[in-house]
């Protein structure tokens, strides 16, 4: 499909139905594309128990997200595309300080498993993380808040970044926002970030494609990797 055919349908199958006549009446542009970069870094937000496991108090069955977040790892992890891959969770320590009460008031499960030492914070091992994968830890929604992730970006010369993880209507949302601010190529696989709401889940990869970043299909993803395995 050309680009010019792909912004054709691009409403039609992205857009609920009121929205589509909206862009119809107002004429509204297609979005463009940020398209690849050269050197990319893999993220992963936010696969801990606490939001994979349907057993936690807050979590959801990710199953089909692991398997698809597990394909871009295998790939990445090749030795000789020296990918740098990044993890995070958000974490709190027990005594809450540095939360305000405001942030406690409307999320009052931050005081119940999202404490350190909790085991739901344990990456999910379906994702075999390896030790020289960094962790980071976070207290925000968007990696890059108080975290190293960009001065990782830097140090490794990246200029696309590959966001999968959870939860698309929070972090990975604020993540793209800042992947966009700062001005790298923001690259989502459609098909390996989750959601507990299905709904919110579907509306957010719209916005997101919409204005920041290119939501695009795990195998054009995973077509780009195989492209840059070519190059080396």
């Amino acid at each position: 499909m050309t680009e010019s055919e792909r912004k054709k349908s691009w409403v039609k199958d992205h857009l609920p139905l009121d929205y589509q006549e909206i862009a119809k009446k107002k004429h509204l542009p297609m979005p463009g594309r940020v398209g690849y970069g050269e050197r990319p870094a893999v993220l992963v937000i936010d696969m801990a128990k606490a939001w994979t496991d349907a057993e936690s108090p807050m979590g959801t069955d990710m199953t089909d997200a692991i398997i698809n977040i597990k394909k871009i790892l295998d790939v990445a992890r090749q030795p000789e595309l020296k990918i740098p891959i990044f993890f995070s969770i958000m974490e709190y320590d027990p005594s809450l300080k540095g939360i305000t009460e405001v942030h406690t008031r409307k999320r009052p499960h931050l005081t119940k498993q999202l404490v350190k030492g909790s085991p739901w914070l344990e990456i999910d091992p379906r994702l075999e993380r390896r030790p020289d994968e960094l962790l980071m830890v976070k207290e925000h929604g968007s990696c890059f808040t108080d975290t190293v992730l960009l001065r990782m970006m830097i140090s490794n010369k990246c200029d696309t970044l590959i966001i999968t993880g959870c939860s698309t209507s929070f972090c990975v949302m604020a993540t793209c926002y800042d992947a966009s601010t700062l001005g790298f190529h923001g690259i989502v696989p459609a098909e390996a970030v989750a959601d507990r709401d299905p709904i919110m889940h579907k509306y957010m990869l719209l916005n997101l494609d919409w204005k920041v970043v290119d939501v695009d299909p795990l195998e054009k993803v995973l077509e780009y990797l195989s492209q840059l395995k070519n190059k080396e």
